[in-house]
């Protein structure tokens, strides 16, 4: 450093330093940095890379790519690399470390900012699987004046997924977001509980295997949940990962972990499939209830019904007379049935129906009759559900062969069931097993069936019993008349009703502040979609026991002001008549009707019977804008408990629940049994239950036919005992 004088101030010159420059940082050369091999940090689980694709626009970068370089390549790159985003955020030029890397006019540093900007934020974020072939290399084309390659903007991840790996889960990986519905409601702080309750008692069961693998998937689930506590806070129903990033790296563990089943061409995670039961058995009344259920839906002939019955749902089926065939999804067979048509009392042959040839008719006596294959499985795809069916006719006879006309499962054997349905009665079910060494062609005879005329009512009155309806006329006549079958009203039942003293609903908390419930998939969408605040089934866990019986509760209501709601997705309907006849011809003056199954005719009311798979839905109600509903009444009729709920009707056309007098076999006094008790029998579907007309509250509700129920007393949720 040297000093001189100028006019009176001192003067400091700096000495040549190198290791101070004034020169601005030039940067990475393009070559430098194009070839940078610093990889980005891709998310890994199960043997799955991947990165997140944004949701966001990306013009602007694309603009920015053209003025760096006017590269035709890199601008049509940067369509599908700006939003790719891994573990420390945006991939695209994440390996830009100086404002001048690149390029002296510092442009290459400005989309990379833009980047960064439209990034900020995930918005509907998908998953990429990263394999070898993802991204393109570096080098693309030959540059004619210097013979080099071109070089251009690409993503270098760290690691990559098998091929293997990536053909077999790129379909979940895409549609990861589909599956966080049923997880998250898996994941509510109760159902955790309710799930482990369970799966200690699953031993108990006649077939615990069948649930022990999907079982141990969930609550592995609920251990790499504890993963995120950072997110679990208090008065949040849900332990869930925060953030989108954190929920896709779960939903994926999820998913990718447990029973897959892959052959090929389809991928089903078996676990997840299963796991739909599980939270129908975290919200029954009992444990017992939940086992008793588990052991109903593990049953293979009553799955492979309700797998059967979904299917003619599905196509719209309505056959009275039908012959089908079902298997589990997890083999991706073709297995086809089909039918030889014969007349009746021959051996001469209709037709054969089969896939070739899906219809075919014949006549008798001016009466046209057909057999139609409805619907074919595994045909050109696979389904999760497959099932096959033939509607049918009471004439002629039909032999029903099974070929497995397409094999996809090998060294496995491949049971079916095989369905013969008529309307009327209980299905023939079938058992049988493709083995592991049949070939295709093979064709194996299950039987033959011949199906009956659907006798009405009206003829097997007029036949069974037309003589002996005729010689006791006169007394049904004089002593029951033209029968009615009318609901009674609240306000003149003749039996001990029990009521209270209502809340105001101002002052009455709702179900739904205090609860929240998992309607179907298709509401819980809506009502999210629509802002409003979801219901949620209550679980196991939650249950509890005071006050201990209904005894207990009627006493507790008598005084003071209360209110009583029910869930009403919890209870089966059911419904009070009283049959008016000129004189009492009967020995009780109500008949109880109870459905204890969908379907069905309702009957009397019995604790005896199989968990019921009936339960209200809107169809019951004048209006219902909620699973939350006022009971109005709990009434005894001799050891059957009726709660009576608030606007509750009879359905309308519902073929779910085929109406009934209540014309029970029985009712009827000795002196009129013998005589008039077919008579009397034949009634409950020809006179249908009425209305009371007027004002009043109709006699329809629920029977208490479970150990336990659950009701909402003053806003608190109580289990009681109803024995």
């Amino acid at each position: 450093m040297s000093s001189m004088e100028v006019d009176g101030f001192e003067v400091v010159e700096m000495e040549s330093d190198d290791s101070v420059s004034m020169e601005k940082n030039p940067g990475r050369s393009y070559e430098e940095f194009i070839n940078d091999p610093t990889p980005v940090k891709t998310y890994h689980v199960n043997g799955i890379s991947y990165l997140l694709k944004n949701a966001v626009n990306g013009d602007n970068i694309r603009k920015l790519v053209l003025e760096h370089g006017n590269c035709m390549t890199c601008y049509a790159r940067t369509k599908n690399l700006f939003s790719i985003c891994g573990q420390e955020g945006p991939c695209f030029l994440s390996n830009v470390q100086s404002e001048y890397d690149g390029c002296e006019r510092a442009c290459i540093h400005k989309i990379r900012q833009a980047v960064l900007n439209v990034n900020k934020k995930l918005i509907n974020p998908t998953v990429v699987i990263i394999d070898k072939d993802t991204f393109p290399d570096v080098k693309d084309g030959i540059d004619p004046e210097t013979n080099l390659p071109f070089e251009h903007f690409t993503i270098k991840p760290d690691k990559f997924t098998t091929p293997e790996n990536s053909e077999k889960f790129r379909t979940i990986a895409r549609d990861i977001m589909i599956y966080k519905d049923r997880i998250q409601k898996l994941s509510e702080k109760n159902a955790v509980q309710s799930v482990k309750m369970i799966y200690y008692r699953l031993d108990d069961l006649e077939r615990p295997n069948h649930w022990k693998g999907v079982f141990k998937w969930v609550m592995d689930n609920h251990n790499r949940l504890e993963n995120y506590n950072n997110h679990i806070k208090s008065g949040n129903p849900y332990l869930w990962p925060k953030g989108k990033e954190n929920e896709i790296k779960f939903l994926m563990y999820c998913m990718t972990t447990g029973r897959i089943d892959y052959d090929g061409e389809t991928i089903v995670n078996k676990d997840y499939k299963q796991s739909s039961n599980i939270i129908d058995f975290l919200s029954y009344s009992t444990i017992e209830d939940s086992l008793r259920e588990m052991d109903n839906r593990s049953n293979p002939e009553n799955y492979m019904v309700s797998q059967l019955s979904r299917n003619l749902k599905k196509n719209a089926v309505k056959s009275k007379w039908g012959i089908s065939i079902s298997w589990e999804g997890k083999y991706k067979d073709d297995m086809d049935l089909e039918l030889y048509w014969y007349h009746p009392n021959s051996d001469r042959m209709i037709s054969r129906i089969y896939y070739g040839e899906k219809i075919a008719f014949t006549s008798y006596n001016g009466t046209e009759y057909k057999t139609v294959q409805d619907f074919d499985a595994n045909a050109s795809g696979v389904e999760a559900e497959p099932s096959e069916n033939f509607s049918c006719t009471p004439y002629g006879r039909y032999v029903i062969r099974v070929n497995n006309y397409r094999r996809k499962t090998h060294g496995r054997d491949i049971p079916f069931t095989v369905i013969i349905s008529q309307e009327g009665n209980d299905p023939i079910i079938i058992e049988r097993t493709w083995p592991h060494d049949r070939h295709e062609g093979n064709f194996m005879v299950i039987g033959e069936h011949t199906f009956s005329e659907i006798t009405s009512p009206e003829l097997v009155m007029s036949t069974k019993a037309a003589s002996r309806a005729k010689a006791v006329c006169s007394e049904w006549d004089e002593f029951i008349g033209e029968p009615k079958s009318i609901i009674p009203t609240l306000e003149n039942l003749s039996v001990p009703v029990h009521t209270w003293e209502k809340k105001k609903s101002s002052s009455n908390p709702s179900i739904n502040s205090l609860t929240s419930s998992f309607m179907d998939m298709a509401v819980s969408t809506v009502e999210e979609n629509a802002g409003r605040s979801k219901r949620r089934k209550v679980y196991l866990s939650e249950r509890d026991n005071t006050p201990s019986n209904i005894t207990e509760l009627v006493t507790y209501l008598s005084t003071g002001e209360h209110t009583l709601k029910v869930d009403w997705r919890s209870y089966t309907p059911g419904y009070v008549t009283e049959i008016i006849t000129k004189t009492k011809v009967t020995k009780r003056p109500y008949s109880l009707c109870h459905y204890p199954e969908k379907y069905k005719v309702p009957d009397r009311p019995s604790s005896e019977r199989p968990l019921s798979n009936a339960r209200f839905d809107p169809s019951w109600f004048i209006w219902t804008s909620s699973r939350d509903v006022d009971v109005e009444a709990i009434i005894k009729f001799g050891t059957n408990w009726f709660m009576v709920l608030k606007g509750a009707t009879l359905p309308v056309n519902n073929s779910d629940y085929p109406l009934g007098g209540g014309f029970h076999p029985g009712a009827l006094n000795p002196t009129y049994h013998n005589k008039h008790n077919y008579q009397w029998t034949f009634c409950n579907t020809r006179i249908l239950p009425e209305l009371p007309s007027g004002s009043g509250t109709p006699i329809i509700g629920s029977f208490l036919v479970t150990n336990e129920v659950e009701v909402f007393l003053d806003g608190k949720k109580i289990r009681i005992k109803t024995n």
